[in-house]
This record gives C-alpha cells, sequence and structure tokens, in this order.
C-alpha cells in the first residue's frame, strides 16, 4: 500500500481525552501514513499501525510474532512469569500455537455454545431482575461484567463462592494499575492451581475437568500442569473482559443514541447486525496482543527493523474511511460488515461467537424490558479505564 512514513514522535497522548475516545487521534493517524512510531504508556517504543489494509495484512503476516522472544533490547519485557507466558496460545506462534489451540477451540465449538443460550438468557434475566429491584444502578458492574464473568467460569467450572474473587483478580489484571496487576496475579494464580488440582482429583463436566483429563495416543496427559495454568488464566481473562468492554461499550454507544435503541425496538431482526456494528463502532479489543518483526521488513514504506514492536490498532482500522464510508456513523444497515474486531486468521478470537450471543441477548433483553432506560449523568461525565488493550467503561450509572 503506497503511502508515507511520518517522522518519528509520540502522536498517541494517552491522557484522559484519549481514553474518552480514541477515535480524533486515529482519524488524524489515518491520514499522516501507514505506521506512526511512538511511546506506549510504559515508555517503550513501537510502531503502531491504523489503517484497514495494513492491519489486515499485519494479522495474516507470519513475520510479525507474538512470541516476545523475537524482541528487541528496547523491549520492556512482561510482568507475567515467563513459564506462564511460554504455555500462552496467546503469545505463541506455530507450530506450538496450533498444538495448544485445539484445545481452546474445544471450550467454543458451535455446539457447547448453542448449548449453553438458555444459561446466558437465565442469567440475564436474573440480572435484569436485581436492575429492576434498584431502579437507579452502575450498568457496568451489575450487568456488563457481571454476565460474562458468570459465564466463563460456569464454562471454567469456578465455584460460586470463589467468583467474586475472581472477578476483582480479573478486571485488576487488565485494567488496573502495574501495583494493582501485580498484587492481583499470585492470588488469581493459586486459586486457579487449586481448582486444577481438585478437578485433577474430582472431574465435573467443565473445561477445566476435560483439560485435566485429556490423553495424547501413549496415554499420558495432553497438557501440563503449566498448560493448565496458563490455559485456564487466560481463558478467564480473555472470556471475561473482552466481553464485559464489547457489550459495556455497546451500552454507552447506544444510550448516548436513544434513537438507535428505538430503532432495534421498532425492528427487532436487526440486532445481529447491530453487534457487528456496534464492535467496529467502538470494540472492546483496541489494539490486539502486540506483534514483534521476525526480520527487517516494510510496512506501507515504513522500515520496520527485526525485534521492532508493532501494535495492530483493531479500533483505528474499524474507523478507517477508506474501508468504511462515514466511520464515525452508527449505522444497523451498513453494507460492509468485515470489521477487524476479532482478529483474523490463525489468531481469530475463538470465543466470538459466545461473545456475540452474549451481546445479542444482553441488549434485546435489556431494551424490551427497560424501553425508557437513560443515563443517570451527562454522556460527557463517562470514563473508560486506562488501558491501551482494553477498551471498558469505567461505570455506566443509568435510571430504568
Amino acid at each position: 500500500m503506497a503511502g508515507k512514513c511520518p517522522a518519528h514522535g509520540n502522536p498517541v497522548p494517552f491522557d484522559d481525552d484519549f481514553f474518552f475516545s480514541p477515535y480524533p487521534t486515529y482519524a488524524a493517524l489515518h491520514n499522516a501514513g501507514d505506521a506512526h512510531r511512538v511511546c506506549d504508556v510504559d515508555e517503550s517504543p513501537q510502531w503502531i499501525v491504523t489503517r484497514y489494509e495494513d492491519v489486515r495484512d499485519g494479522l495474516r503476516d507470519a513475520r510479525l510474532a507474538r512470541n516476545p522472544s523475537y524482541a528487541g533490547p528496547d523491549y520492556p519485557g512482561d510482568a507475567l512469569p515467563e513459564d506462564l507466558l511460554d504455555a500462552c496460545p496467546l503469545i505463541s506462534d506455530p507450530p506450538e500455537y496450533t498444538r495448544l489451540r485445539r484445545f481452546v477451540n474445544f471450550a467454543f465449538i458451535p455446539r457447547r455454545v448453542n448449548a449453553l443460550l438458555p444459561r446466558i438468557e437465565e442469567v440475564v434475566d436474573g440480572l435484569l431482575d436485581s436492575v429492576a429491584e434498584d431502579g437507579k444502578t452502575d450498568l457496568m458492574g451489575s450487568f456488563a461484567s457481571a454476565l460474562p464473568i458468570t459465564i466463563i467460569c460456569d464454562m471454567l467450572g469456578v465455584p460460586t463462592e470463589l467468583r467474586a474473587d475472581f472477578r476483582t483478580a480479573s478486571e485488576a489484571m487488565l485494567t488496573g494499575t502495574d501495583e494493582e496487576a501485580g498484587a492481583a496475579f499470585d492470588p488469581l494464580v493459586t486459586m486457579l492451581g487449586a481448582l486444577i488440582e481438585r478437578r485433577q482429583a474430582e472431574p465435573l463436566d467443565d473445561l477445566i475437568s476435560h483439560w485435566s483429563h485429556w490423553k495424547q495416543d501413549d496415554g499420558s496427559p495432553a497438557l501440563s500442569f503449566p498448560e493448565l495454568l496458563s490455559m485456564s488464566f487466560f481463558t478467564l481473562i480473555a472470556g471475561f473482559e473482552t466481553t464485559a468492554g464489547t457489550l459495556g461499550n455497546a451500552l454507552a454507544a447506544l444510550l448516548r443514541q436513544p434513537e438507535k435503541i428505538a430503532e432495534l425496538r421498532a425492528d427487532p431482526s436487526l440486532y445481529p447486525e447491530a453487534v457487528e456494528e456496534l464492535i467496529r463502532f467502538d470494540g472492546s479489543v483496541q489494539s490486539g496482543v502486540r506483534r514483534f518483526a521476525v526480520e527487517d521488513m516494510e510496512i506501507g514504506d515504513c522500515p520496520v527493523q527485526a525485534g521492532d514492536v508493532v501494535t495492530l490498532s483493531l479500533g483505528a482500522a474499524a474507523r478507517d474511511p477508506r474501508r468504511f464510508p462515514e466511520p464515525d456513523e452508527l449505522d444497523f444497515r451498513r453494507e460492509n460488515k468485515q470489521h477487524l474486531g476479532f482478529g483474523l486468521g490463525p489468531h481469530v478470537c475463538p470465543g466470538m461467537e459466545l461473545g456475540r450471543a452474549q451481546v445479542r441477548v444482553a441488549l434485546r433483553s435489556l431494551f424490551e424490558r427497560f424501553p425508557d432506560i437513560r443515563l443517570a449523568v451527562p454522556a460527557e461525565q463517562l470514563r473508560w479505564r486506562h488501558s491501551n488493550f482494553i477498551r471498558v467503561p469505567q461505570e455506566l450509572p443509568v435510571i430504568v
């Protein structure tokens, strides 16, 4: 793709205004060049890629690896222990990724997702009962976060009495400060390790039990204990917070445009298309997992050196006017629905159908139950958590 490489600078501010709405910054970057050399929130240098075609191609490019062993000397490293990261499908590459991915795929096969639909509806109805009793609530905490943590804990087999602790630790890991994430890590891993040991001894019909007792052809365990721990850890984190952010952002967008709620209520057949458009319009995964250049290469006309960190901005790609006419408009009847909100290629999100199902059921049930729901504060007072990976509203105060 032809273009120019802008002078190095720091065009991404990572301040309150950016986290409230990163899209004006993305619009400026779209016009400025193919890729941009910036400093991340931890002051480490990286490339950020914002144009749809470049992001799409980057997601498929084997020269952009997920494994941080390819990182250059400027990379500050990861806060998580190496043994946990080494066994993580999120940051592995083929052939090891291919082996681990089949266990993750098992968790989200269509049959399993379809079987969860009655449970999703049950949980949604129960949460809305509580909302009705209160009349005024933080929809982020009482609904958008409560639904996916319940469903993913059901799938993993997390006992009810541990779920509040799992939720608190998971939120801190993704959107807390470095200190909060560090403090949450050890207790969460300890709880997961104890749960794995329990399921190894007393299996039930849940993912941790199935993974724990999966055998290779010779009868040996298919997954080591560190792999079980890593698989469970990242399934919990990704399955909870990404869906919470997707639902929270969708609710924020709709509550700021009540005419769109009226449009859905007038034509409920629009919900599947609406979910796709809402993910494009303000998705929870803004940047995806960092990539590392395996060799010297070019992105557009920008020279990327081996070891450079490359962030493929899914959020910016979703607002690229070259791909989506009127990108800042929320249009449920948009003809081009091929967003990159779930990634693309071999690392495409395995839980995307489960995420879609939860958001679809949640939105329809909420607006059917509470047609007059509205924000309890001016829209400009809403705030988003400071995270350059997951975009999640801090609170969504509403009156039903």
